[in-house]
């Protein structure tokens, strides 16, 4: 007997200046496949009467394969942008994140940069962050803490084809600046699509390299999901 379960929640909350996204992903399969995923997500931002941004982001993500785990994975960030004028913002973001799979322990990222939008409409949202970003990480099963300083380099791409079809595309560059041959890439596309207006359906792939993993583990990750989304707009 094989059982597929895919369900997954999107809520949009807007009121006045402050918007909500969050969603709730499950995926459970039975029979000659057993594997069980779960992923919760959360994007909050406020902006005041200064212009002043504020955003509150947090995931996380559990998975087992034939009763192993597989997947265990967390991230929680918070950000201050701040306005200098039309085009340009500066602003500062803490992260914290988590990866068993990969040996990582915690990973604490500060980030100081700047902020350019090249567009910024409700049709289409294009720009790029310039950051420096200090790094405090642990691998398991060890006591002692490394500590590096990096720059950022990140582009943020979103464009409404239509009303029932929207593209995002994001991509970040993360060199160590104490050790050329360490650093990171992420590559993320997605595309939405609204089959009703309740109903939309997702598909992103996300793609990310460390050119200096942990011990025993791959440079790279990727994965693609295909999800059903309702979407709530209150």
């Amino acid at each position: 007997m094989h059982k597929i379960l895919v369900f997954s929640l999107l809520t949009t909350s807007i009121f006045a200046k402050f918007r909500s996204e969050d969603s709730v992903t499950l995926n459970l399969t039975g029979g000659n496949s057993d594997l069980k995923t779960y992923k919760i997500e959360t994007k909050n931002t406020y902006t005041d009467s200064k212009k002043q941004i504020y955003y509150l982001n947090g995931s996380y993500n559990y998975g087992e394969s034939a009763g192993e785990r597989s997947i265990e994975n967390y991230s929680v960030s918070f950000q201050f942008e701040k306005e200098i004028n039309k085009k340009l913002s500066w602003y500062f973001q803490e992260n914290v994140e988590s990866d068993t799979i990969a040996n990582l322990k915690f990973r604490y990222n500060t980030d100081l940069g700047l902020k350019y939008y090249f567009n910024k409409s409700d049709k289409e949202t294009f720009n790029m962050d310039v950051a420096y970003r200090y790094t405090i990480e642990r691998e398991r099963y060890s006591q002692d803490n490394r500590y590096a300083s990096k720059s950022r380099i990140f582009f943020f791409y979103e464009k409404e084809k239509s009303k029932d079809l929207k593209f995002t595309a994001e991509f970040e560059y993360l060199p160590n600046l104490s050790e050329s041959d360490d650093y990171q890439l992420k590559f993320k596309p997605s595309l939405t699509s609204k089959l009703s207006t309740l109903f939309s359906m997702k598909s992103s792939f996300e793609w990310k390299f460390d050119n200096s993993p942990v011990q025993d583990r791959k440079k790279d990750d990727y994965a693609f999901v295909l999800t059903f989304l309702a979407d709530f707009t209150l």
